[in-house]
């Protein structure tokens, strides 16, 4: 009989639940991602499932969903299909040797900074639709060396450094995109408001704001655009152009390709409406201070990439998690 009792049914001990805490709040970062849903939601799901609940409020970055973040880079990648044809369509072979130029220096060095920082070969498919919003925010005359350099400081200082992919401060596309302004000067901006019809004068995104609106559109309806900030930013930036004397039709294509598309990251923005609607006023009135002083482009990648580094407080304020609004 005593050579049974390694077969009895062992007594199933409950698990204090101080320790499941700990373990999700101090070790699950470390763990690698399982079928493309982040580890930390991994765990936060297995807790929930077991009836367990944390103690303090989660602070990670993630959020449930349904879908794999494969499905948010179609999604981008097909919304800035229009302004990319509207920039060759115009532009014609300038345009289309910039952004090959600009998507392949950002796959190149992306890699390079995986390799450099983690020791492997691997190729993060987000560093395309980086490249082709970086490519899109240049314009024609832009110097080899220049987006080469742009490339390098958006993939390897304002990615790679940090880890990665979601895990990066600010959006590598305006990373790139400032340093092509500090070695190029300023951007030349284009001459009236073009609905339809290209423009040719300004930067490759803002050939036609029909495109555009194609693209934002396309974002609206699979509920990727970042609808609150771009409505406070857009609204508080314009009337503060109007009040201040400095507003021009031809300014709304490069305020409406910023709030649309480079607001809709999810990485390096708020997680909730009130944190964006409180990032996208904040943005509009530190970029209002550079318009007024004649620098609207630069007040923008300015005020994106400081409100970037303030997000992670911004996000401790997102209080409406709690009620159930977000």
């Amino acid at each position: 009989m005593d050579n049974l009792s390694h077969f009895q049914t062992p007594v199933q001990t409950q698990v204090p639940e101080s320790s499941c805490k700990v373990t999700a709040s101090s070790e699950c970062a470390n763990l690698p991602s399982c079928a493309g849903v982040p580890a930390p939601q991994v765990i936060s799901q297995a807790l929930c499932s077991a009836g367990t609940a944390a103690s303090s409020p989660n602070t990670a970055v993630y959020f449930h969903t349904e879908e794999s973040t494969l499905f948010f880079l179609a999604d981008g990648l097909i919304a800035v299909v229009p302004p990319v044809f509207g920039a060759v369509w115009y532009f014609g072979t300038t345009a289309l040797f910039t952004l090959f130029l600009a998507v392949l220096s950002c796959t190149f060095f992306d890699c390079l900074g995986i390799r450099l920082f983690r020791k492997q070969w691997k190729l993060d498919p987000y560093c395309f639709l980086s490249g082709i919003l970086y490519g899109l925010l240049l314009w024609p005359g832009v110097g080899i060396l220049a987006v080469l350099t742009g490339a390098f400081c958006a993939m390897i200082l304002a990615k790679q450094i940090f880890g990665g992919y979601g895990k990066n401060w600010l959006n590598p596309a305006l990373v790139g995109f400032g340093v092509v302004l500090i070695l190029q000067g300023p951007a030349p901006m284009g001459q009236g408001l073009w609905l339809v019809s290209g423009n040719i004068q300004g930067l490759f995104l803002e050939t036609s704001l029909f495109f555009s609106l194609l693209g934002a559109g396309y974002l609206w309806f699979r509920r990727m655009a970042n609808v609150p900030f771009a409505l406070s930013f857009s609204v508080i930036l314009l009337a503060l152009g109007h009040f201040g004397g400095v507003f021009t039709p031809h300014f709304l294509g490069r305020i409406f390709f910023f709030s649309w598309f480079l607001a809709s990251d999810p990485v390096t923005t708020a997680t909730t409406p009130l944190g964006n609607l409180i990032w996208g006023i904040l943005c509009a009135l530190l970029c209002g201070g550079f318009w007024l002083l004649g620098d609207l482009t630069g007040g923008m990648v300015f005020s994106f990439c400081f409100m970037s580094f303030c997000i992670r407080s911004l996000r401790r304020w997102d209080w409406p998690i709690a009620l159930h609004l977000s």
